[in-house]
């Protein structure tokens, strides 16, 4: 699977580094790589990739004696469970879609997010609103049990991994662009400013500039 690669995690442990990555076939179908070294500049490839397939956007952390693998998906990021870091379990999805058009094409390139301890505090993804999943936007998933952090942003007024421009876009035909209008605030009624950004003149009906210029041929 190294026709193109990409994408690396890597634990060092032991004075071993573990590389993880997503490859590319000669035939197209992206899978998931294996590489080690001990000086972090040469590694050896493992003779038995690819070491899962399909599979790609991948993130790798080491909980409690398990490694753990997440990777995007259209359905939602995947997870995956191994004791070697060689041979993986699928766990199946680990974050669903939300059933919102901010993630309606999938999620991409998650990634954990650990404390010092190494305990799971959320997964951050990629949330994909359209198919050539090139406009994403950043999202989260906590771990049960986590509480989000208060303040920031306008963290009361939006969530499930929403921005004000999603917001935006999604509650007014007029407005197509919109920021928090007080970031760090945490009154309810510090939220959301929409405006348009000059665009909508322009789109040709089409719900935003990327479907516009493909629906031109200009993508």
């Amino acid at each position: 699977c190294e026709v193109k690669v990409g994408r690396p995690a890597v634990i060092y442990e032991d004075g071993v580094f573990m590389m993880w990555y997503d490859g590319t076939r000669a035939d197209g179908v992206r899978c998931v790589g294996f590489a080690n070294s001990t000086d972090g500049v040469n590694f050896e490839l493992y003779a038995g990739n690819p070491i899962m397939c399909p599979g790609g956007g991948i993130d790798v952390k080491k909980i409690n004696g398990t490694y753990y693998m997440v990777s995007e998906g259209q359905k939602g990021s995947q997870l995956a469970s191994s004791l070697d870091g060689i041979h993986w379990t699928d766990n199946g999805t680990v974050v669903p879609l939300s059933g919102k058009p901010v993630d309606a094409y999938g999620q991409v390139v998650p990634s954990f997010q650990l404390t010092p301890d190494g305990d799971l505090v959320a997964i951050w993804y990629g949330a994909a609103n359209n198919p050539a999943w090139d406009t994403n936007r950043i999202a989260v998933a906590y771990a049960d049990g986590v509480t989000p952090p208060a303040g920031g942003g306008c963290v009361n007024c939006i969530s499930g991994g929403l921005t004000c421009a999603v917001l935006c876009e999604e509650n007014s035909p007029k407005f197509d662009a919109g920021e928090c209008q007080a970031p760090g605030s945490t009154d309810p009624g510090d939220c959301c400013h929409c405006f348009d950004d000059g665009c909508l003149g322009c789109l040709a009906g089409e719900v935003d500039c990327h479907a516009a210029c493909a629906n031109a041929g200009a993508a």
